[in-house]
């Protein structure tokens, strides 16, 4: 089997709180160099990618912002595939 691509959660899974799990930054650092693309998830829709990659650095964990998705991010992409029609949203 071949792994093309690797999407991830990241509380309880990467990360606790704000320490990286043990193996994360090895794990990680592992798929990028072999520059597979990376998703990484979170359902806290307040932090931005860089809020999240400053997260990361801070556990000492180096990751490029380009690489997260916020629940945020997904509900935008949602709203903006809606073609004009109404949605209230509430959270």
């Amino acid at each position: 089997m071949t792994i093309k691509s690797v999407i991830c959660d990241i509380d309880g899974v990467l990360m606790h709180d704000n320490t990286a799990v043990p193996g994360a930054q090895e794990f990680l650092q592992r798929i990028l160099a072999k520059e597979m693309p990376l998703v990484l998830l979170t359902n806290y829709p307040s932090q931005t990618e860089q809020d999240l990659a400053n997260r990361f650095a801070s556990a000492g964990v180096e990751v490029p912002d380009s690489v997260f998705y916020t629940s945020a991010m997904a509900t935008a992409d949602f709203l903006r595939r809606q073609e004009g029609k109404k949605a209230y949203v509430i959270g």
